[in-house]
């Protein structure tokens, strides 16, 4: 039988059809054809080193990367002030905000794998939880945590 593969337990206990694990395809796919098995191990690791090519550019002084971390359009009007911190100041839209978008959509992938396999997955398994159901229990806690911060944050 392939690697791959397993017994799925029916109901009745008596047929033990093969089926195929759960995988990333997309991922694995784009990691086997470029042959990086040994540097990529999975999605949390992929965000991770990607993460950090990126803040070390934005480190480096890299116009690409700071385009990445920041936002890059700034208002000057009359409600602006001089030397303003970014985080009051006003913004409006342009082509680098696709950049900097991508750069937030990594982190928070990498944010997500992160909780869920480090601090959702030992939480559940502590309280019992195996299989299909652990999956499930730490894709719920990260909607909880993800939810709490958001809505704390609107507030």
């Amino acid at each position: 039988m392939p690697t791959n593969t397993a017994v799925r337990p029916s109901k009745n206990l008596k047929s033990k059809r093969p089926y195929k694990k759960a995988e990333a395809p997309v991922f694995q796919g784009i990691v086997k054809s470029l042959h990086l098995e040994s540097i990529f191990t999975d999605d949390k690791d992929l965000a991770l080193k990607a993460m950090g090519v990126i803040l070390l550019g934005y480190g480096l002084g890299n116009s690409f990367c700071k385009n990445m971390v920041t936002l890059s359009y700034p208002v000057q009007d009359e409600l602006t002030r001089e030397g303003e911190s970014w985080f009051t100041a006003r913004f409006t839209n342009g082509p680098n905000d696709l950049i900097f978008t991508s750069f937030w959509i990594i982190a928070f992938t990498y944010i997500r794998a992160l909780l869920m396999k480090s601090y959702f997955a030992p939480i559940g398994k502590r309280w019992g939880i195996r299989g299909s159901k652990l999956e499930r229990f730490e894709e719920q806690m990260y909607i909880l945590v993800y939810y709490a911060i958001s809505w704390s944050s609107g507030m």
